[in-house]
């Protein structure tokens, strides 16, 4: 147990407390304590704490010939002989009385004004922060001869007696010296003590997710300035070594992404960013290692792991110039869109690290970050290209996403210091495809695999999808297209349908073609007039399921609902359409017993839960059924895992074509649940082949009232 040795007398609480953690510190600390005894803040006001980590030194005489020539001034000493800076600090925290706490280290020192400054600029939800000045080795203890010329004060200067986010500029959060930090919010966030080092701004970042603030930025006028003796242990001198620049890096990327966790906590917008910007600068170090030590990047990528590392500011850092394969994916996290995760599942099966393109789709999407994490560890540099992604189906904003998409591209390959070997695309957004096209068309050399989540000419009520592209002749990338149509041997599109030509240009130009289920496959080669290009397609095409993530991923939030005791409960993930809906499943239930009715919960996590409640209302169900918003992703796949059923419907499509073409991706969201899946299939579906722990058919009231009550007699599953 630390000794605890109070100054004696002082009773009133003082305003500021500062911390100063010393390790066999005799021969420096006296300078920093001279600087604090010659504060202008008047004596009563503030205190001292030395925390004597480590084996026994001089360090107490010094701290009590300090206090025996300066008794006005409140002096304590805690001695532990557990050595650590964060375990000292965490030990002056406890013992700190001030409403503000400041941590100086006991080589540093500060100008006479350091602390009224701060406490004058000192606001809720405002962190006042004095600039560095850097003191050479050779200079005298406590000189003020320096200079601001560092990492640090010089990004600052600009920003002098301005408040600003620290988001704007994360220097503002890669120290903690020089701050004026609330101490009850410290104490409770308190110093990460087994890192090694980094952990002042891992303090600083939890500190932000804890109650976001801004930073004031103290210029050198201000009075306030913070002396630090130069070193050449310091950390911005160490040698690049694995220990130092990997190991150490990757331990505090881990702790910032525990921050991020946040036990299920939703963070702030600005202290995601803030944390996404000291996870980039920590993974800064480790691609430096690596450009000195290429051979040793699958070690890197597997400690990484090991730590279970999925920010993907980490990644796209340590991958960049690595990815031999450009994604033009218009549809990508960190939006909220099926076609999304899905892509982003894709590329974490493909397993090649690759490069981005995407579109910001904000008018119509919510944004969810936590699905970024599903191929972080395979995206290097990743672009989302800027506006609403509004017009999905007309021509103009086609043309252009493609052109901008490639333009991009091309850059991004010229930085790499190498063309890409491969190009994916994905659709349901036809953009993705006429993007490939057009790389292709301009980089014949590249292999295009080109995927379709849904027959894209026809819609599931078997109409045309809405969408024209320009006339001939008058468009460059359509006559493009049509010359190296024509020139595969193939006929070119008869219409205008931009649907239509989105099929037809992956058919005759890509060199994989990828299908998500058999009958998708069959069903859109079959409409295909051009029987030569349909065989081309079906020659070079594979079918391939939507890929199931890893169980760490189940893992990865928290789920928050509540669920009754003692009840049954079966959840449903997905909008409500005219072709896919759960009318078989509310009539079955209003068929319960009342004790049945009792015993079962029906969760539907949808896009209008408040017009799901009205309607259970209505129908006499609002016992039984239970609405919720729909959840990010990796909520999403954590609540599966807590339910005793859930339901995976396919869409009703026999009223318009020969075979269902659709797979539900849910059912491979579902499968790493553990959880037992009901499926209510149309007989022929992909979905009505494939194992599931229950089955009944689209419609039938009585298959389903069946299945309710087997997932009853089965009880309990979680």
């Amino acid at each position: 147990m630390p000794d605890q040795h109070p100054a004696p007398g002082a009773a009133q609480r003082p305003l500021v407390s500062v911390i100063l953690a010393t390790y066999q510190g005799a021969d420096r600390i006296g300078t920093c304590l001279d600087s604090l005894l010659a504060q202008s803040l008047p004596a009563e006001h503030f205190e001292i704490i030395v925390v004597q980590n480590g084996p026994a030194c001089a360090t107490p005489s010094v701290v009590a010939a300090v206090q025996e020539r300066s008794p006005a001034h409140t002096l304590r000493l805690i001695e532990t002989t557990e050595a650590g800076a964060a375990n000292a600090r965490n030990l002056g925290l406890d013992a700190a009385r001030g409403r503000f706490i400041t941590i100086v280290d006991d080589d540093d020192w500060v100008s006479p004004g350091f602390l009224q400054v701060l406490l004058e600029e000192a606001r809720s939800h405002q962190v006042p922060a004095a600039l560095m000045c850097d003191i050479a080795p050779d200079a005298a203890p406590g000189s003020t001869e320096g200079s601001l010329a560092n990492y640090y004060s010089s990004r600052l200067l600009a920003y002098a007696g301005e408040a600003i986010e620290p988001a704007e500029v994360p220097t503002t959060m890669s120290l903690h010296a020089g701050k004026l930090l609330p101490a009850d919010l410290c104490r409770r966030v308190r110093y990460d003590t087994e890192l090694r080092s980094g952990e002042d701004f891992v303090f600083l970042a939890s500190l932000h997710a804890a109650s976001p603030h801004r930073v004031r930025v103290l210029g050198p006028e201000s009075g306030a300035l913070y002396y630090r003796s130069l070193r050449a242990d310091s950390v911005s001198r160490r040698d690049l070594t694995y220990d130092f620049a990997v190991t150490e890096r990757l331990d505090c990327i881990a702790a910032l992404g525990r921050i991020t966790a946040g036990g299920g906590r939703p963070l702030h917008d600005t202290s995601i960013q803030v944390i996404d910007a000291l996870v980039r600068a920590q993974a800064t170090f480790c691609a430096r290692y690596l450009e000195e030590n290429p051979d040793d990047r699958e070690r890197v990528v597997a400690d990484a792991r090991g730590r279970a590392i999925r920010e993907p500011m980490f990644w796209s850092t340590i991958n960049r110039g690595q990815a031999r394969e450009i994604s033009m994916l218009y549809l990508f996290p960190p939006y909220q869109d099926t076609s999304a995760l899905v892509a982003a599942r894709r590329l974490r099966a493909h397993g090649r690290i690759t490069d981005v393109i995407s579109q910001a789709t904000d008018h119509n999407r919510d944004l969810d970050r936590s699905s970024l994490q599903i191929a972080a560890r395979f995206v290097g540099q990743h672009v989302v290209l800027p506006g609403t992604g509004a017009a999905q189906s007309s021509w103009s904003p086609t043309v252009r996403w493609a052109e901008d998409a490639v333009a991009r591209a091309e850059k991004m390959a010229k930085a790499n210091g190498r063309p890409y070997e491969r190009l994916y695309t994905r659709a349901m957004a036809p953009q993705s495809h006429f993007a490939g096209a057009l790389m292709k068309l301009r980089h014949p050399d590249i292999r295009w695999s080109a995927e379709f989540s849904d027959p894209m000419h026809y819609n599931a009520y078997g109409q045309t999808r809405v969408g024209d592209i320009g006339e001939a002749g008058q468009d460059p990338l359509r006559t493009a297209l049509t010359e190296r149509i024509v020139a595969a041997g193939f006929a070119p599109p008869s219409t205008d349908r931009l649907f239509e030509w989105s099929e037809i240009v992956a058919y005759a130009l890509a060199d994989e073609i990828v299908f998500t289920n058999e009958n998708q496959r069959r069903f859109m080669l079959d409409y295909t007039s051009d029987r030569a290009l349909a065989a081309r397609a079906e020659a070079i095409s594979t079918v391939s399921h939507h890929p199931t993530l890893p169980p760490e991923f189940y893992e990865m939030a928290a789920f928050a609902e509540e669920l009754e005791p003692g009840t049954i409960n079966i959840a449903y993930f997905g909008a409500f359409y005219l072709t896919r809906g759960l009318t078989e499943v509310t009539t079955a239930l209003q068929h319960l017993t009342s004790a049945e009715r009792r015993a079962v919960r029906l969760h539907v996590y949808t896009a209008d839960p408040a017009a799901l409640r009205l309607e259970a209302l209505r129908s006499g169900l609002a016992d039984v059924i239970r609405p919720h918003h729909y959840l990010p992703f990796l909520e999403f796949l954590a609540a599966t895992t807590h339910f005793d059923g859930l339901i995976v419907n396919d869409a009703a499509t026999r009223q318009h074509h020969d075979i269902n073409p659709y797979l539900p991706s849910k059912i491979s969201d579902y499968r790493g649940s553990g959880t037992p899946i009901w499926s209510i299939v149309e007989p022929g579906s992909v979905l009505s082949t494939l194992p599931t722990a229950y089955r009944s058919t689209l419609g039938d009231v009585e298959g389903a009232l069946r299945v309710i009550r087997e997932v009853i007699a089965a009880g309990p599953q979680h």
